[in-house]
């Protein structure tokens, strides 16, 4: 098996909350290894590496169905509003 890296930096692009952002990748992990699990879906590699790619590529929604950029430009706006 080989081992994949992604930077922090790039991650940190879509959210400035490093916490935020691994928490939504490790959601999608899950989803994707339930899929796995159940024969639905085959992917090559981590599935956690590529949760944290599908982030970058702003294919993993909120709840809400923001991206996470949006949803960051929202709480940055809401932020300066309240100063």
């Amino acid at each position: 098996m080989y081992q994949q890296f992604m930077p922090i930096e790039q991650v940190l692009k879509i959210v400035g909350n490093r916490y935020i952002v691994l928490n939504l990748a490790a959601q999608d992990a899950r989803r994707m290894i339930e899929s796995i699990n159940k024969g639905e879906l085959q992917i090559q590699g981590s599935p956690y590496y590529q949760s944290l790619r599908r982030l970058l590529d702003k294919e993993v929604l909120f709840d809400d169905g923001s991206t996470p950029d949006e949803t960051a430009t929202a709480a940055t706006a809401e932020t300066k509003e309240k100063k």
